[in-house]
């Protein structure tokens, strides 16, 4: 579903994208991802099973630490700042389940940076980023509500728009995955916003609780049982 969003700006989260002419450090400074630390992306544990995507690998990450370090010529091969773009959001996926991640992506969530429903009923809650795909090239960055709990794509918001960042950055998991981490958060936020459930509403869904059975963790189906 595409939709228009609103977006609520935050100077915790400042786009310094105009410090540079880098294809790739505009990019990685977008206020729609989570910014990673040097030292994660340096860490070759983290690189696993990523060389496949790449058909120099060694020269991808080159462009990006370079990039990221500010140390990149504005002519840099633009092909190769693609694939350092796609290397930092493979990275940013892997990055944004840990609980420095999460805790960050907290902080944008609250502070609206995804975006908020467009629905009228939904109060302007605002949005989860996640994908439809864990892959690649699938489907543009969308936004999940935790009132109507549905899905749009892609969320183009006031500065950046969510159809230049794939979806497979955040993954189709994501905002189950910060639920089960901060679960105060989503009764936090209606509190907030002041939203009551209409169970009478064509589009009601049932809470979440009801729900498990279609929650996805990095595309595996969670076993309940065991985690309970």
């Amino acid at each position: 579903m595409a939709c228009h969003l609103k977006d609520s700006e935050s100077s915790e989260f400042s786009d310094s994208s105009e410090t540079s002419g880098s294809l790739v450090y505009g990019f990685i400074n977008t206020k729609l991802l989570v910014t990673l630390p040097l030292d994660y992306i340096q860490d070759t544990f983290n690189h696993t099973d990523l060389l496949s995507f790449f058909n120099n690998f060694d020269a991808v990450y080159r462009c990006l630490v370079y990039a990221y370090q500010a140390d990149m010529s504005e002519n840099e091969d633009e092909g190769l700042q693609m694939e350092a773009a796609l290397l930092y959001g493979l990275l940013h996926a892997r990055y944004v389940t840990t609980d420095a991640g999460l805790s960050h992506l907290k902080r944008m969530f609250l502070a609206k940076r995804f975006g908020t429903c467009i629905r009228e009923g939904c109060k302007d809650c605002p949005l989860l980023p996640m994908g439809i795909s864990s892959v690649p090239g699938i489907s543009p960055l969308g936004g999940y509500c935790l009132c109507c709990q549905d899905v749009y794509l892609p969320i183009p918001t006031e500065g950046d728009r969510g159809d230049t960042i794939d979806g497979s950055f955040y993954g189709r998991s994501l905002p189950h995955l910060l639920l089960l981490r901060y679960p105060e958060l989503r009764s936090k936020v209606l509190s907030t916003i002041g939203w009551m459930q209409n169970t009478d509403d064509s589009t009601h869904y049932t809470p979440d609780e009801l729900r498990r059975d279609r929650m996805r963790l990095s595309g595996f189906r969670i076993k309940w049982d065991m985690v309970d």
